[in-house]
């Protein structure tokens, strides 16, 4: 979450094999909220909807008054940028997104996050805008287990009653799950 720029960050992760994949994107600037779902299907098409109504894949949208835009800038790859240096890339391959978030560094030591947030090489002290800092604000990479990943990451997880996907899962056709949420979000209330 970049608190100053009123940007989050959901993703959206489903089982798809054997694997765990980034099946679709909220965005929300302010009040504006703008997801992004996969194709469903083999003819499928990327979905876009703002506020919950879908718009052109193509469109350009501005979101907030916070100077972030997005836009489709090829066949398959979306980005979002924002003000200092924020650049949000989105690449759609088939069923799933590979996903890429980049921002300078004065911008990126505001941001909380699952993994944690960036911050001055070895200081171990959480910007004053974030009260819980990521797993690596608080365990040594070597000492990180599978179990305590799992964990953390689970911590993570919007119930489903204060998930922004509704609308577009409800557009696309893809059912919400309705036990254990697979759902996660960069950007934890912090």
């Amino acid at each position: 979450m970049l608190f100053r720029s009123g940007l989050s960050i959901q993703f959206r992760q489903v089982r798809i094999g054997s694997y765990v994949r980034v099946r679709c994107v909220i965005v929300v600037v302010q009040q504006d909220v703008l997801a992004i779902h996969s194709s469903v299907g083999v003819a499928g098409q990327v979905l876009v909807t703002l506020n919950g109504l879908p718009i052109s894949q193509n469109s350009l949208v501005s979101l907030g008054f916070s100077g972030f835009e997005f836009r489709r800038t090829s066949l398959n790859t979306y980005v979002m940028v924002g003000p200092e240096g924020f650049n949000f890339v989105i690449n759609s391959l088939a069923i799933h997104f590979d996903v890429s978030i980049t921002m300078n560094k004065d911008l990126c030591q505001e941001t909380c996050g699952l993994l944690g947030r960036c911050h001055i090489p070895g200081s171990r002290v959480p910007p004053s805008n974030c009260t819980a800092g990521g797993i690596l604000d608080t365990q040594e990479v070597s000492n990180i287990t599978q179990e305590l990943l799992i964990s953390y990451v689970n911590s993570w997880a919007v119930p489903q009653n204060e998930s922004s996907f509704g609308p577009i899962l409800n557009i696309s056709g893809e059912p919400q799950l309705s036990s254990r949420s697979e759902e996660r979000r960069v950007g934890k209330e912090c």
